[in-house]
């Protein structure tokens, strides 16, 4: 187990934030070039743990045609809270088992008619009573995650004590939910064990939506390695594109004409990676879908309508050991 000194953690996390939001941040004395190739994969090491903060925001623009009339609704989500993420078990072909706690967690939702619901599970009660019972069932609900020795999440297990605190499965997220919260902490997707600069490679992951799962195929690279406050630290890079595959269960019997189709799917990510421990140290990512959904409401009128989600969110290590 590493302990470092608690100074070099916030330097390095104040490096996060300013790369992560576009800032210039360089002095000779700090920043050094790394290594020319370098292992972008878990180090994974029984006991070891990082925290992370964690945010989320999620706007959605909704705009309805149905014959003539028109319809438009905006909203907005945004969650932040404080999330750990401890390797349990390392096996034998490099893979482990990993636990993923989320400490807290505050939601809160800018509704179409403009008021604001808010469920903090520090607090005893929320806005919307089973909003605020998901959110505190959520939090301190150990889950544990199979991962690959390249960084892939594949199985999570832990959700049927959620399920049981909440009790029934309408509100709580999917496990792919879960998986791409875990995959968005420590990891990069699929990494290589030997990178250069420039040198890119190529992750395909499946995330759950309400519509039905959306495929990613996401082309990474090595933008830089740089050595800060005596860490050398990865800037990796990565861009994608999505594809929606349609739940039949989202068309209703009464409704079979009912078409859905993702048009426009992007996703950007920026990572630092700590090569000192193996994992990442900051993420910022922006995902923007487009969802068209165009149908036949009988006697001649026909609807037609426009989903754009934006969904950014920003992960940041704030604690290890």
């Amino acid at each position: 187990m590493i302990n470092r000194p608690k100074s070099t953690c916030r330097n390095l996390s104040l490096l996060g934030i300013l790369a992560l939001n576009g800032a210039v941040w360089a002095n000779a004395n700090d920043v050094t070039a790394g290594p020319a190739r370098v292992n972008l994969r878990p180090k994974f090491t029984e006991g070891r743990t990082a925290r992370y903060s964690v945010w989320t925001q999620r706007n959605i623009a909704n705009s309805a045609n149905v014959g003539e009339h028109t319809r438009s609704l905006e909203q907005q989500s945004t969650t932040k809270g404080e999330v750990s993420w401890a390797v349990k078990q390392v096996h034998p072909d490099g893979s482990a088992s990993c636990a993923m706690i989320v400490h807290w967690m505050a939601w809160t939702r800018r509704l179409p008619n403009g008021s604001v619901e808010v469920n903090d599970s520090r607090q005893s009660t929320g806005d919307n009573e089973e909003t605020h019972k998901l959110v505190v069932a959520i939090c301190d609900t150990p889950l544990t995650f199979e991962v690959s020795a390249n960084g892939t999440v594949k199985k999570v297990v832990g959700m049927d004590a959620i399920r049981q605190a909440v009790g029934h499965d309408d509100q709580i997220p999917n496990g792919l939910d879960f998986m791409e919260s875990a995959t968005d902490l420590a990891l990069v997707a699929a990494a290589p064990s030997a990178a250069a600069a420039g040198d890119q490679w190529n992750a395909q992951v499946t995330w759950h939506h309400d519509f039905g799962p959306i495929h990613h195929q996401i082309k990474y690279w090595l933008d830089s390695v740089e050595q800060v406050a005596g860490i050398h630290v990865a800037h990796v890079r990565g861009s994608g594109s999505l594809d929606l595959e349609v739940d039949p269960t989202r068309i209703s019997p009464g409704n079979p004409t009912l078409d859905i189709q993702l048009t426009e799917g992007s996703l950007q990510t920026q990572i630092m990676f700590d090569l000192s421990r193996h994992e990442a140290v900051g993420r910022n990512t922006v995902e923007n879908r487009t969802f068209e959904l165009t149908g036949d409401l009988g006697g001649g009128r026909a609807f037609r309508t426009i989903i754009k989600e934006k969904n950014h969110s920003q992960v940041l290590r704030i604690a290890e050991r």
